[in-house]
């Protein structure tokens, strides 16, 4: 686990292998698996990549339900870092409550220190908004 530093704080980093599909505005779309994920962001490994920068769409693929409705996290990102080995993308939001909860049991379910996470996530401030708001 590590902590990833954004807007002057820091937040906790899990490792986990998730399958993802990755879809770009320009329609090309990706089946990638995720390295590790916070409540900001997600590294994939994958040898497909776009552009610094590139908006995008995330899903990671948790499961399906007993009644065979798939469980997924959805969220809209933005390119942030490439690697030979794969990409970071920053979330610029997820889509849903669910979305939130989940990876909300994620993070504290792999995190090496469950109470450093949970504080991050009580922060009166949320993982989500700007400094000075």
């Amino acid at each position: 686990m590590t902590y990833e530093k954004q807007e002057s704080r820091y937040f906790t980093r899990v490792e986990v292998k998730i399958d993802a599909t990755v879809k770009f505005d320009d329609g090309t779309s990706f089946a990638a698996t995720v390295r590790d994920v916070s409540m900001v962001g997600v590294y994939f490994l994958c040898h497909q990549h776009k552009d610094i920068g590139k908006e995008c769409d995330v899903i990671l693929h948790l499961g399906e339900t007993p009644t065979n409705e798939e469980i997924t996290v959805e969220a809209k990102g933005m390119v942030k870092r490439l690697t030979e080995e794969g990409m970071a993308v920053e979330f610029t939001h997820l889509i849903g409550d669910d979305s939130y909860h989940l990876l909300r049991r994620i993070v504290l379910r792999y995190a090496e220190d469950p109470t450093r996470a949970e504080k991050e996530l009580n922060d009166p401030h949320g993982v989500f908004q700007e400094e000075g708001e």
